[in-house]
């Protein structure tokens, strides 16, 4: 869908790393931790933890594309298909919130 740009939360606790699902097609992402002091972890493969970064309180990471979708109606062409995971996410204590802002093209 052209223009599309779509809210979405992420709740996450201690107990494991949770998936962050695509709600739908889009080409960028924007993930920020809404927690107040509590700091967020998060993997781009969750049994990997050279893959781990941090977002402390009000931080935020952009996962930008320059890719455009040419195929209306089709989702071969997007970065982050709806449904497919992008990274996993997890409290450093008690539970935290993951604000994601989604771009379609």
């Amino acid at each position: 869908m052209a223009g599309q740009y779509v809210k979405q939360q992420l709740v996450v606790t201690t107990a494991s790393f949770t998936p962050f699902v695509v709600s739908v097609h889009c080409n960028s992402i924007v993930f920020r931790n809404v927690t107040p002091r509590n700091i967020v972890l998060f993997r781009t493969d969750p049994a990997d933890v050279t893959t781990q970064d941090s977002l402390n309180p009000n931080d935020q990471e952009v996962i930008p594309s320059m890719m455009r979708n040419v195929s209306s109606g089709s989702n071969q062409n997007y970065l982050f298909p709806a449904g497919g995971t992008f990274g996993w996410f997890q409290a450093s204590t008690g539970t935290a919130t993951i604000l994601a802002t989604l771009f379609g093209d």
